[in-house]
């Protein structure tokens, strides 16, 4: 669509994350989103953005928010927290989401992330986790309102759903 969508890494670690819209041909900024401390920890958003056909923008910080702004205005639509959904879980300040979201036809997103869990470790997970922390892993799938990626050149990271790497 001509823009570029980046994040930023929160420096120093008390002052929100922020992901920009920029245009690819002068530089200029349309518009900006900050995180905000919605959990305790991190607010990096180190995740490529995912262009959605409903005219979305989905987006990840690092305390594992998944973002959907109006990719064309900025404007926030939605902070979902997938660790939260699960059920019999609580949100955990140990969660940490890198890896870029993804999307097949139908808008079911794909969203990893890894989280500490504390609780008490025994045998060799004691000894590999010592202060009872133990580490986990999960991909998250979500409904989105988009019905697919955007008839875009560069939808998401990697490209395209077949994540060729190539411009159409």
């Amino acid at each position: 669509d001509g823009h570029v969508y980046s994040g930023t890494s929160a420096k120093p670690a008390n002052e929100p994350g922020v992901f920009y819209k920029i245009n690819a041909t002068s530089g200029e900024e349309m518009w900006r989103f900050e995180t905000e401390p919605y959990v305790e920890g991190p607010r990096d958003i180190y995740t490529s953005a995912l262009l959605g056909d409903d005219g979305s923008v989905y987006y990840a910080s690092e305390d594992t928010y998944l973002f959907v702004s109006d990719a064309e205005t900025g404007e926030l639509i939605e902070a979902i927290n997938p660790v939260a959904l699960q059920e019999g879980r609580e949100e955990d300040r140990g969660t940490i989401t890198h890896s870029s979201p993804t999307m097949i036809s139908g808008g079911t997103m794909y969203l990893g992330a890894f989280y500490d869990v504390f609780e008490d470790c025994t045998g060799d997970e004691a000894e590999e986790n010592p202060g009872s922390v133990i580490h986990r892993g999960a991909v998250y799938a979500l409904q989105t309102s988009s019905t697919g990626l955007a008839n875009s050149p560069w939808p998401k990271y990697r490209g395209d759903i077949k994540n060729t790497g190539r411009v159409r």
